[in-house]
């Protein structure tokens, strides 16, 4: 608990500090639950399809990602009010979850004492204490996946019928988190699943047993069939592969390359600590001194082997889609610490990682604590957080000039400006919330002489960033049929006459 408030503390504090846009990815969920909210609150008139209709982002990313982590965001919107800081604070919840799970997963498999080590590692392992100040489904995934193992380790290969049920239905909603799921529990699922059919199949014959499998499979199906129809999953799989294919689009080097290889070698050791990563080479020594003695080791590393090689074989490639590794370097890390048999090295160790741990989340809200030393790629040490930040655009000032401008009863915008902070997602994210008379808002590629509005922002390169040239350049072409009526900075909004 200890540990849960202090990450908790530092992340609400962030919040209240922090009033910049979310970023696109961010947007893109918030409009998700800020929906999902009014649905089923009943706080808007326009049903999903027609939203849509209205904002055509939307209606690619509704029926993209899975729900389960917008749904969670529901709860928080009720107590908080539906805005982004209140969308923040679903991340708690999946902190928490994270955090006992990684408790039961040492205890089950070594003791309590290592349960809390690792626990205190995970919530410190700096990519997720980012993370979990965004608005994104890849916190989440990590905690239902560290759910997900600690349930498997309690089935006993699927010889407890209580834990196996439980566990089918934490499969069902990491699903319902995202997709990918099976990937992260690929090799310790099998493993269950071989062990327990050898015993009862083949040793044993005690074929009534396989109510145990049976049982957590249905629920499994069930509680993923609340999404996924297979309409939903005839549609989704060849988005997924073209999405997967997108490498060489966005930059992303090739697996048959040296730089494609050590890719995501170099983000482990900068997200996960150079610190703690080394603390993860030398209990793999020790796993290879005794390697008949650690199966259960042996197989959580074949995971890590098995999310690092599917990953890299994919064109498309992000930090992000590793994310769920770093709980198995945490359990090699926390059982090697607390297995140290002199007491003084030991809590040498503890004494290091907890200081290592309280410097890195400072670090994030506070700017005092900025220092980082590196050599070539590899950050050795870095005290450098993401700082809580002011908006450099006043989305809702531009939306209140548009509407306050428009004499019919709805008004259409084209978006003309790619950057984190100004997009054609956050800026549909505010008018969602808002509920402001929107009859069409798009970007990537809009042309303005069909809308009412034009908003011209920042441009930054991005895979994306040609169509919004070319949609600025069509209004630069034809700016006889515009009238300026907001002029800020970087940004300009034109009505058409």
């Amino acid at each position: 608990m200890i540990i849960f408030l202090f990450q908790a503390i530092q992340l609400i504090s962030w919040i209240n500090k922090d009033s910049s846009n979310p970023a696109w990815d961010q947007s893109w969920h918030a409009m998700i639950s800020t929906n999902k909210y009014n649905q089923l609150l009943g706080k808007t008139s326009p049903t999903t399809k027609q939203l849509e209709n209205v904002y055509p982002i939307f209606m690619f990313a509704n029926n993209y990602y899975p729900p389960f982590y917008h749904i969670s965001t529901i709860p928080f919107y009720v107590m908080f009010g539906n805005n982004y800081d209140s969308a923040l604070l679903t991340n708690l919840f999946f902190l928490f979850v994270l955090i006992v799970s990684l408790f039961f997963i040492g205890n089950n498999l070594y003791n309590a004492e290592a349960g809390l080590v690792m626990s205190f590692i995970i919530s410190t392992v700096p990519v997720y204490s980012l993370l979990m100040r965004d608005y994104l489904i890849d916190f989440s995934l990590s905690a239902i996946v560290a759910l997900g193992i600690a349930l498997l380790l309690y089935t006993e290969h699927f010889e407890n019928i209580k834990y196996s049920i439980l566990f089918g239905l934490a499969f069902g909603l990491g699903i319902l988190t995202k997709w990918s799921y099976p990937i992260y529990i690929f090799i310790p699922l099998c493993y269950s699943l071989y062990a327990f059919f050898r015993k009862n199949f083949y040793e044993k014959k005690n074929y009534n047993k396989i109510k145990n499998i049976v049982f957590p499979l249905i629920l499994a199906i069930i509680t993923a069939s609340t999404w996924y129809s297979f309409s939903r999953i005839k549609t989704l799989m060849p988005t997924i592969l073209t999405y997967s294919k997108k490498g060489l689009v966005e930059g992303d080097p090739s697996f048959s390359s040296l730089t494609g290889l050590t890719h995501y070698f170099n983000i482990i050791i900068n997200d996960y600590s150079f610190f703690y990563f080394i603390i993860f080479v030398i209990s793999i020594m020790f796993l290879i001194k005794n390697f008949k003695e650690s199966k259960t080791k042996t197989m959580f590393l074949l995971q890590i082997v098995f999310i690092y090689t599917f990953f890299t074989l994919l064109s498309n490639k992000d930090a992000r889609y590793i994310l769920p590794i770093y709980i198995f370097l945490a359990l090699f890390a926390g059982e090697f610490i607390t297995g140290l048999n002199k007491k003084k090295i030991k809590y040498l160790f503890i004494f290091i990682i907890i200081t290592f741990g309280l410097l890195q989340n400072f670090s994030y809200n506070y700017k005092n604590i900025d220092f980082d030393y590196q050599i070539g790629r590899i950050k050795l040490v870095n005290f450098k957080g993401k700082y809580p930040s002011s908006a450099e655009f006043n989305i809702r000032e531009m939306l209140d000039n548009i509407n306050n401008s428009n004499n019919k009863n709805s008004f259409s915008l084209c978006i003309a400006s790619e950057s984190s902070q100004l997009n054609d997602v956050n800026i549909p994210y505010y008018a969602m919330v808002e509920n402001y008379p929107v009859a069409k808002m798009i970007g990537n590629g809009c042309n303005p002489l069909e809308f009412d509005y034009t908003l011209v922002g920042p441009i930054k390169e991005t895979w994306r960033s040609n169509t919004f040239k070319r949609s600025k350049a069509m209004l630069e072409q034809n700016k006889e049929n515009f009238k300026e009526i907001y002029l800020s900075g970087e940004v300009t909004i034109y009505k058409r006459k």
